[in-house]
């Protein structure tokens, strides 16, 4: 019994055994995963450290980032456009308009380049402009001056030259650098007359070319900032004048008139003779051919028509007598 008693026991205590290391194996290894998780998130640690700890410093930067920050960005240069418009308006009255465009022109602070007027008295009057306007105000003064008249044409024509611009600015640059330097090469020789006359013979060279530049570069400069705007403007209604000219007025300009055509032939005369003259060698003997030609034709035409007046005379009418 004794010993039937004792493998009961141990049958019962082996079971109980294993269930205890089974608990504290799952204990322990439920506190190693807690462990385990604040290990591998260096994130949080360093997002949130904990209250009166610092992070050491390593003392190393990315120089991906380095390089970032010390690179500035590039400029790129600026667009350079040249603006053309052209318009062409109908108009009620042109003198009221003409007054209207001046105006205008200068409330945007631009200059009138050209201005004509053609018409008479009768007829339908036009009036053309070439009008600068800065570039910046360049649509709103086509905005007003559209308003002024009715639209009949417009266009509008960019010219991009920013490769020119920044071309001649950077070859006017060169010579200026290259004048700086033969001024001091000049200031400093020592040598012979010949070596001197050469530099300033160059020195000549590279001005003539500094002033070339400075003109185109002054010329597209301006062709840039001040827009080109050429108007027509017609006017609908007939022309006419306010009062009839007096007579005195009108018979004045008849003589004048009539005099300028004569002094106009007696030119045209003149010059007439002029292309003549040296071609007569050629043309007087063949005038005094043709005049003694036809000199003795007409005497031979006379003398033949007074032949047969002769012979008619001499022919008696026959009388015939009645019988």
């Amino acid at each position: 019994m004794v010993k039937g008693s004792g493998w009961l026991w141990l049958c019962m205590m082996v079971p109980f055994g294993i269930v205890v290391v089974l608990v504290c194996g799952c204990g322990g290894s439920a506190e190693r995963p807690g462990q385990m998780a604040s290990e591998d998130a260096p994130g949080a640690s360093l997002e949130e450290p904990p209250s009166g700890r610092s992070e050491p410093s390593t003392g190393r930067e990315n120089p991906a980032a380095g390089a970032q920050s010390s690179v500035a960005p590039k400029k790129l240069p600026q667009t350079k456009i040249i603006y053309e418009a052209t318009v062409q308006l109908g108009v009620e009255n042109l003198d009221l308009f003409a007054e209207q465009l001046d105006a205008l022109v200068g409330k945007y602070q631009g200059y009138i380049a050209r201005t004509e007027f053609t018409g008479a008295s009768y007829a339908r009057r036009q009036g053309s402009w070439r009008v600068r306007i800065p570039s910046d105000s360049l649509q709103l003064f086509l905005r007003d001056l559209s308003q002024l008249g009715e639209l009949n044409k417009f266009s509008l024509q960019s010219q991009d030259v920013t490769e020119e611009y920044y071309d001649l600015e950077s070859r006017l640059n060169v010579a200026k650098a290259e004048e700086k330097r033969l001024l001091e090469l000049l200031d400093t020789v020592a040598g012979k007359l010949e070596d001197v006359l050469n530099l300033e013979r160059e020195l000549n060279r590279v001005r003539t070319d500094i002033e070339r530049l400075t003109g185109q570069l002054r010329r597209v400069t301006n062709l840039i900032e001040y827009s080109t705007v050429t108007l027509t403007a017609v006017q609908r209604n007939l022309y006419v004048p306010e009062s009839t000219p007096a007579f005195s007025t009108r018979w004045y300009r008849t003589l004048r008139k009539s005099w300028d055509n004569l002094v106009l032939l007696g030119e045209d005369t003149l010059i007439l003779v002029a292309w003549l003259l040296p071609w007569s060698p050629v043309w007087i003997p063949a005038s005094v051919l043709a005049w003694f030609v036809l000199r003795r034709r007409r005497r031979r035409t006379a003398q033949a028509n007074a032949t047969w007046a002769d012979r008619l005379s001499d022919v008696q009418p026959i009388r015939t007598e009645a019988s």
